[in-house]
């Protein structure tokens, strides 16, 4: 059996993200700084177009630039030049997938990177002979399609209900014991079925399954794609930044996806950070569901009440059960940490029990999806769940008004 290893630390891409108009803006400037080839027409295959997000990706040479310096230079440069005027222009961020409660055990030493180098504390899945099932009748979400960007996984992983699903790329593992972060996208898409069991379910295996990790420029681009595809779409991933301003290539995707798809996405597993860490607090915000029209979900206790690590922000939509769940999961020698942080092995059966608001968005996504059962829109049986008053409902509104 091989040692558990533990993923290297997130390291960003040297690469910008430039509004389409401002591109020859930003690429002569660059030249100015010698960071960008002397001859225009030399450069052509650093720039990666996205005419639908209306925003281009340029490789900057690795290793010779800090971002975030750059950018600040950049804007001053631009703001002094043009009266206070700046060019639209950001960076290609790394996110991950949103694991755990950082209750109990603490994975890689207590901290672990999140979204850009913000450290978090996270938990991972335990064991439990139960198994996944669908707690609705198996036609509940029939005509439905849902869209998700999560880890990979297979097609013949054993979710709940007669749903179809369509994968790609099928989860390819390396030999054993894997990270637990791998089985994310399975456990996120069976919370889904269990609500929706005859939903249709698209699978972008986008995020590494080794290290639960993307770029925002990828992902964007996808979920523009799946847009025209589904009715729903769930983002069980994020990422923060210190200056509390979105990803400039999250906020464009979500402002150029239709009002017909609703797109779900986990409120963060931040609220149990103290002080300042790294420029994460318990209240930072976590993007994309803290964007104005994403449905951001936080996650609640078995008996009631927020789980301590959902976030208190009033950005979050509405909760739902997210701590100590049941789902489906790998059949695999997993590596788990002890309660010193030392990494070890454990063998799981298709099923865990795990927390996090990953797991609560999915809830919530499949809860929608059993609303549109005899053709509701998505966008109206996010309406009508977020109206119930039932105080004991699955899904329940916490008072935020989609923009």
């Amino acid at each position: 059996m091989n040692k558990p290893q533990e993923p290297p630390a997130p390291v960003e891409p040297p690469e910008l993200i430039v509004d389409l108009d401002h591109q020859d803006l930003v690429t002569a400037q660059l030249r100015e700084y010698e960071l960008w080839p002397k001859v225009v027409g030399d450069d052509k295959e650093l720039i990666d177009p996205s005419p639908e997000l209306g925003l281009a990706r340029l490789t900057l040479p690795a290793g010779v630039v800090e971002l975030d310096a750059l950018l600040i230079e950049l804007r001053r440069h631009f703001a002094g030049l043009f009266g206070g005027w700046i060019p639209v222009v950001g960076k290609n961020r790394t996110i991950e997938g949103i694991i755990g409660s950082g209750t109990s055990k603490p994975m890689v030493g207590g901290l672990v990177s999140l979204g850009t180098s913000k450290p978090m504390l996270l938990d991972e899945p335990e064991l439990t002979p139960g198994r996944a099932v669908s707690v609705a009748p198996s036609d509940v979400g029939t005509g439905v399609t849902i869209g998700l960007i999560d880890t990979p996984f297979r097609k013949s992983a054993g979710l709940p209900g007669p749903h179809t699903v369509d994968a790609e790329p099928a989860l390819e593992l390396p030999a054993e014991p894997v990270p637990a972060r791998a089985g994310h996208g399975i456990f996120v898409a069976s919370k889904i079925l269990e609500r929706a069991p005859g939903a249709h379910l698209i699978v972008s295996g986008l995020l590494d399954p080794m290290t639960g990790r993307g770029d925002t420029w990828t992902i964007a681009k996808e979920m523009l794609q799946l847009a025209r595809r589904v009715h729903i779409m769930n983002l069980s991933f994020g990422s923060y930044t210190a200056d509390g301003e979105p990803p400039l290539v999250l906020t464009r995707a979500t402002e150029r996806i239709g009002p017909d798809v609703v797109v779900v996405a986990a409120a963060g597993n931040h609220g149990i950070v103290t002080g300042w860490q790294n420029g994460l607090t318990k209240r930072s915000a976590a993007w994309p569901a803290a964007l104005p029209t994403v449905v951001a979900v936080g996650a609640r206790r078995e008996h009631d009440g927020l789980a301590e690590f959902t976030p208190r922000v009033p950005w979050i939509t509405c909760t739902a059960p997210g701590e100590k769940v049941t789902g489906a999961y790998l059949t695999a020698d997993v590596v788990i940490h002890d309660e010193f942080g030392t990494p070890g092995t454990k063998h799981f059966d298709g099923t865990a029990l795990w927390s996090g608001t990953s797991f609560a968005a999915a809830t919530v996504t499949g809860a929608i999806a059993a609303r549109m059962t005899g053709g509701t829109s998505a966008r109206a049986a996010l309406t009508a769940l977020l109206a119930d008053p039932d105080p004991k409902a699955v899904v329940r509104n916490h008072n935020r008004v989609l923009g």
